[in-house]
């Protein structure tokens, strides 16, 4: 059996519209499913957006390592160690933002941490003797260190 299909002008004016729907809803999602990536991406460090993105995340992380490598050098633990151990030190700082009332760290914990104060205070509790001494530790401290580096 052979079929033939007769197409009429209606017909191909009704299939350019749904193409033409069909393209709109397409470029649509796609920007949708971009901008969406490409903000997840952004959080996480890398950038698919544009060059001038990368170009600032990679300037800002530049000068916020500058200004760590600065503090741990006016820190006294650290006058000793040459500034290119600092410098590779520094390659591996995270910052954090914390708010008051947050635990860092307690007593058994892990010590594979030390905190460097960049800007704040925080309150650490000493319990050598079984009563607790708040000792309080501002903007150019470092805590966690007893741990770490023994």
């Amino acid at each position: 059996a052979e079929v033939t299909s007769i197409h009429t002008p209606a017909d191909e004016v009704y299939e350019a519209k749904l193409n033409l729907v069909v393209t709109l809803c397409g470029s649509v999602f796609g920007g949708l499913l971009f901008v969406v990536l490409d903000q997840l991406v952004n959080r996480h460090g890398g950038f698919i957006s544009s060059y001038y993105t990368a170009v600032s995340y990679y300037a800002k992380r530049k000068h916020h390592n500058e200004r760590i490598l600065s503090s741990l050098q006016r820190s006294p633990i650290f006058t000793d160690v040459p500034v290119e151990e600092l410098e590779y030190a520094v390659l591996f700082c995270r910052p954090m933002i914390l708010h008051p009332g947050t635990q860092i760290f307690q007593r058994g914990d892990v010590a594979d941490k030390l905190y460097f104060i960049e800007d704040g205070c925080v309150e650490q509790m000493r319990t050598s003797t079984g009563a607790g001494v708040s000792v309080f530790v501002g903007r150019g401290g470092i805590v966690g260190e007893v741990g770490v580096l023994n």
